[in-house]
């Protein structure tokens, strides 16, 4: 329970930091957070996610991606990132 509990702090923590700021950050971040929150094989989550990201400046979102996946104080979120710059980068 400890896992789920930290790992829910996590994303609302990287959610509530990311707020406020400009629509293209704002809507990576929610895609990250829903994918770090689903598995691989659930696709019905993570392709509204990536096509989200997908509408975005390319340039801008693989910045913001690349910043967040060198996070070590937020694992879950730079796995979810790390992943969706792969995933995008190889459409």
């Amino acid at each position: 329970m400890q896992n789920f509990v930290q790992f829910a702090i996590e994303r609302l923590e990287f959610l509530r930091d990311c707020s406020g700021r400009d629509a293209p950050t704002v809507t990576t971040a929610r895609a990250v957070s829903r994918i770090a929150a689903s598995a691989e094989n659930q696709v019905k989550r993570i392709e509204p996610a990536l096509r989200s990201m997908e509408e975005l400046e390319p340039i801008a979102r693989n910045e913001l991606l690349a910043t967040w996946s060198r996070d070590a104080s937020r694992p879950d979120i730079a796995s979810a990132a790390r992943w969706s710059l792969e995933q995008l980068e190889s459409r």
